[in-house]
Formats: C-alpha cells, sequence, structure tokens
C-alpha cells in the first residue's frame, strides 16, 4: 500500500498560489472542496457558494486548483496557502468495478487522501462523504450506529477512511453516508428515459432495496451541518427505502411512459453489486436536523416537470489554475467515474442499438 507518492511534488497550482491571495485574506468562510470536478462536487458548489468562498481542488484543475490529494508534498504545499475554514471531501474512487479490480488504487484514493487531508489541516472540520456500501446488503434499515459490514473493495476502502477520520479528528470529522445519487441529470434516469421512450421493456429487482438520495436533499443538509455549531459523528442523508422495481415504477408514472415495460425480476448470481435491503435509516438526522427526504414520486415528478436542476453547474472558484498541470480530460473521467452516477449532462443520450428486443437489466447505478 503507498502511503505518499515518492519524489518531489511539481510545480502546480498550489505553487503559484503561494505568491497570491490566501482564504484568510477574502472571507471569514472558506470551503475546500475536493472532487470539485465530478458529478458530486459541481452540484455541491453551487449550495456551497451560498455560504462563502469555495475553492475547488481536482486532479485535473479543470474545477479549481490541480492537486493530487494522494501525494502529501503536494496536499502539504497546499495547506501552506490556503487556511479553509472546513473541507467537504467529495474526492474519491467511486467506480465499484474499478476497486475490485485495483483495491491498491481504491485505498489510495480514498483512504490516503482523506489521511493526507487531515495532516495538511489538523483541526479544521472535515465532511466526509461515504456510502451506504458500509454494509453488507442485508440487514437494512441501516443505523449509524449499526454494525458495518462491507462485501466490495469499495465499501472497505471507505470504512477505513471513515475510521481514519474519527480516530484522528475526533470531533472535527463528520461522515456523511448517501443511498445512490440521483436528480435530473442521473445516468440511470437517462438510461430508463433512453429504454422505456424507445418502447423497450427494463427488468427490474423487486427484491433489491436501497435509499436513492436526492442531490438536492443532500447538499441541504450538508449546508445545515456546515451552520450547525454541534455535529454529529456520523449522519445518514437518503431518501425512503425502496426497491428497483419500484422506483422505476415510479419514474415511469411520473414521465409518462408505459409502466408495463417495467419487468419484475428477482435478484440472482448477474445482480452484482445490488443487494437485499441497503438501505439506511435517517432518524437521527431527522431529529438533530430536521431532515425530511423527498418522497421519490414527489421529486421524480419535480423533476419530469422540469422544477429541480437540469444540469450540474460548473464550480466557480474563486482561484482556479489552468494548464500544463490539468490531466487530460479523459484519464479524469475515467478516473472519477461514480458508482452511482456521473453527471452526464441530460440532454446527451445513450447510443442504444435500435433492434435489441430483449428486455434490459438497469445499470447497477439506481
Amino acid at each position: 500500500m503507498r502511503h505518499a507518492h515518492s519524489g518531489p511534488a511539481p510545480e502546480n497550482g498550489a505553487a503559484r498560489l503561494l505568491h497570491g491571495s490566501k482564504c484568510e485574506d477574502m472571507e471569514p468562510n472558506c470551503f475546500l472542496l475536493t472532487g470539485a470536478d465530478g458529478y458530486l462536487g459541481r452540484h455541491l458548489s453551487t449550495w456551497l457558494r451560498s455560504r462563502g468562498v469555495v475553492v475547488g481542488v481536482s486532479r485535473s484543475g479543470r474545477a479549481g486548483i490541480a492537486c493530487d490529494l494522494r501525494d502529501l508534498r503536494a496536499v502539504g504545499t497546499l495547506a501552506r496557502a490556503l487556511k479553509p475554514s472546513c473541507i467537504v471531501h467529495a474526492a474519491g474512487l467511486k467506480d465499484l468495478a474499478a476497486c475490485e479490480r485495483s483495491p491498491h488504487a481504491a485505498y489510495d484514493s480514498n483512504v490516503t487522501t482523506t489521511l493526507n487531508l487531515l495532516k495538511a489541516w489538523p483541526g479544521v472540520p472535515v465532511l466526509y462523504m461515504s456510502a451506504e456500501h458500509v454494509f453488507s446488503g442485508n440487514e437494512g434499515p441501516y443505523l449509524e450506529s449499526s454494525s458495518v459490514g462491507p462485501r466490495t473493495a469499495f465499501g472497505r476502502s471507505k470504512v477505513c477512511a471513515e475510521t481514519t477520520g474519527l480516530l484522528l479528528a475526533e470531533g472535527a470529522f463528520t461522515v456523511i453516508r448517501v443511498g445512490a445519487l440521483y436528480d435530473a441529470s442521473a445516468t440511470f434516469l437517462r438510461f430508463l428515459s433512453e429504454e422505456l421512450g424507445a418502447g423497450r421493456p427494463v427488468n427490474c429487482f423487486t427484491d433489491a432495496h436501497y435509499s436513492p438520495t436526492l442531490v438536492d436533499d443532500l447538499a441541504e443538509v450538508l449546508i445545515q451541518l456546515i451552520d450547525s455549531p454541534r455535529r454529529p459523528s456520523i449522519v445518514h442523508v437518503a431518501g425512503p427505502r425502496t426497491s428497483q422495481y419500484e422506483f422505476v415504477r415510479n419514474y415511469a408514472r411520473a414521465f409518462g411512459f408505459d409502466e408495463r415495460l417495467v419487468r419484475p425480476a428477482r435478484l440472482g448470481p448477474g445482480a452484482r453489486f445490488l443487494y437485499p435491503d441497503l438501505s439506511l435509516s435517517t432518524q437521527l438526522a431527522s431529529t438533530t436536523l430536521g431532515f425530511i427526504p423527498t418522497d421519490h414520486a414527489v421529486a421524480l415528478g419535480q423533476i419530469a416537470r422540469g422544477a429541480r436542476h437540469a444540469e450540474s453547474q460548473a464550480v466557480q472558484p474563486v482561484l482556479q489554475f489552468p494548464g500544463a498541470e490539468a490531466r487530460s480530460h479523459r484519464q479524469r473521467a475515467m478516473e472519477e467515474i461514480h458508482y452511482m452516477d456521473v453527471g452526464f449532462k441530460p440532454q446527451l443520450r445513450l447510443q442504444v442499438p435500435p433492434l435489441a428486443r430483449r428486455p434490459r437489466q438497469p445499470p447497477r447505478l439506481a
């Protein structure tokens, strides 16, 4: 396992920032947002800007400062330039299949990055984005106090990152566990639009339960946590428990598709990364933060009417350093693919062979 990359840190945006303005020179509230060019990061940046300055960090540098968070030297250089009031850690490798292929990559992206942030900014509050895959998926709805039992490399890396933060930064580290994220730009919803719109049936599991999380619900809770003088160490933010079959039926109904195209199916050997019950209980968020999850039928109806955000907005950080340190867009896209969603713009449509006739099983994204 690699805990830090060897060799000197390259000259990058962080180094150049040392000669410019610092967070404390701008506004009392300065948020360091990691994974700023990812699906979730683009959403969260919009909400965070209502509370102060947002400095985006990503490996590519397309959304703020280019910094490889796996490299402790690079993070240390950034820390000498920035003094954030809060860190929102949304970066990491979230593609379950990629994590299975390379557990070392999962560790580096999800654990080493977290450790480096804690070392570079000791005592600074961290809001860490985690996921329901820390659990086994057999005994939901899970409470924050439920025993973890991940069945994937991704889940194990998340448990390790959570434990690292809670051990080294007790009182300043908050774990936010979410279910499968969705909004108008969600890949899963676009898949359903393509298939059902073309009159093709889709097989959906009646015995795979989970808690899809509306992105706006998550963003609202994040702002509440930032404003709260006392934060829980772990909190679940998720939508109501539902089966994949029920969720897709709600989608078809909201968008006016033929509900008969949604075919019931049962979990089997081919249903990778889907489990009987991976749902999350949000009782703690409800009692401490007044969180009321949006009903899926309501949320999907609003999305269908265009009431929800149709596109993620690009991060507009105060500090941005395009240039040679930015990695290729294609490489970044492959590294940052989200196991729940990757945030394609809704007007881009999946290319599906027109002659496909067999009912399709939806992707594992929801």
